[in-house]
């Protein structure tokens, strides 16, 4: 299995979860680690554009993450499992909920969740305390930019 992460260089190699532990996510409370996914590198720029001040330069590059077919475990939650309104932000409890039930259940390493970007595409959550997140492999780092063209968009001049 291959997935995707975009972060600032100085974590690339930070498989812990630690910046979700440290600040809580849609999908985990503030103590929780998790280390947040895509299953292709558009939604995981889509989510990057969501979460990340890009006023700000940064040093991004992307991850290519791999896992052994045989260590796949996975926890599957499609849009219809979910209330009509959970991508709303005040229905973060309620998220981090259906998270924290997952990482404290310790079953599955992974848990796939619709993007709340794009609920059609799905965001990958690994619990790193899992006994198999130590096949989590990083095959490839680049660096990563955002076109400017849509940086343009979002920060007219």
């Amino acid at each position: 299995m291959q997935f995707y992460r975009i972060t600032d260089k100085k974590y690339a190699r930070d498989l812990e979860g630690t910046g979700a532990k440290l600040y809580g996510g849609r999908w985990n409370p503030v103590g929780h680690a998790v280390l947040y996914t895509s299953e292709n590198p558009a939604i995981s720029a889509w989510e990057n554009l969501v979460y990340f001040d890009i006023n700000k330069p940064k040093n991004l590059v992307l991850l290519t993450l791999v896992l052994p077919d045989e260590k796949v475990s996975i926890q599957t939650i499609l849009e219809d499992d979910l209330e009509d309104n959970w991508k709303e932000n005040t229905m973060r409890t309620y998220t981090q909920e259906i998270g924290k039930n997952w990482l404290d259940a310790n079953e599955n390493l992974i848990l796939k969740v619709p993007s709340a970007v794009i609920p059609q595409s799905q965001n990958i959550l690994i619990n790193p305390l899992h006994i198999d997140s130590t096949f989590v492999q990083i095959i490839d780092i680049q660096p990563f930019d955002f076109d400017k063209r849509i940086l343009d968009k979002i920060n007219p001049i």
